[in-house]
């Protein structure tokens, strides 16, 4: 009987209270969402501009850093169609990078949020939650506030 054993690589590093990780495979948002949860992370938040730019330089870093590369985030308008929150947290989107005319809806079936990178720019966009991009999980270190 032989046996196959699947091998998956995960691209970790931590930075200030999370820890992100790009999976070796490519899903749809969904899928995505659900191996985050399954491995006890969550598809990431950037709530920030130094949120921001401690995903991108993470990516830079790893190697799936390319031109025009896609990474589905944790954050959508599954919800309410306009309403774009953090799934994990149901907190309103404070931060964003939207391209030019961004969030559109295009075709009416646009509710997941992208990263993408193409000639040196980063910016977020609402695609199809049923393509497949790679995506960042993080896992995070939960603050108490004892107020």
């Amino acid at each position: 009987m032989r046996t196959t054993i699947l091998l998956l690589v995960i691209v970790q590093v931590v930075l200030g209270n999370k820890t992100y990780s790009i999976p070796n495979f490519e899903a749809n948002w969904y899928k995505a969402y659900e191996y985050c949860l399954s491995k006890d992370q969550r598809l990431a938040t950037i709530e920030s501009e130094a949120e921001s730019d401690a995903v991108i330089q993470f990516v830079k870093n790893s190697d799936k850093y390319g031109d025009r590369i896609r990474f589905w985030i944790g954050a959508g308008d599954l919800a309410q169609e306009g309403t774009y929150t953090w799934t994990s947290t149901n907190k309103l989107l404070k931060y964003a990078i939207w391209g030019k005319n961004e969030p559109n809806n295009r075709y009416g079936n646009e509710h997941c949020i992208e990263l993408y990178h193409r000639a040196e720019i980063w910016l977020w966009n609402d695609h199809v939650c049923e393509y497949e991009f790679y995506f960042i999980c993080e896992s995070f270190t939960a603050v108490c506030d004892s107020n």
